[in-house]
């Protein structure tokens, strides 16, 4: 995951990642020009093909279910 193919501008940047325990879905937040609100994203591993679900305003951080089926995170007040 590169942040500069993401946005070549530079004002992308990767804000977390978080991987399931078997290694198949990564969830990673982007931020644009250091805001604290990002835009949580989805990635099948395996084909590199971003899933089509996605959060926006997210500022927290994922933590997978063992079996990779859900997550959790933290609501945080704006």
């Amino acid at each position: 995951l590169d942040p500069a193919q993401i946005d070549p501008s530079g004002k992308t940047d990767i804000a977390s990642w978080s991987i399931t325990h078997d290694g198949k879905t990564l969830a990673y937040a982007l931020t644009v020009s250091g805001s604290d609100k990002t835009t949580l994203y989805f990635m099948d591993v395996e084909t590199g093909k971003n899933l089509d679900l996605t959060y926006t305003n997210f500022r927290s951080t994922v933590l997978w279910d063992r079996d990779g089926q859900g997550f959790h995170y933290q609501h945080q007040d704006p």
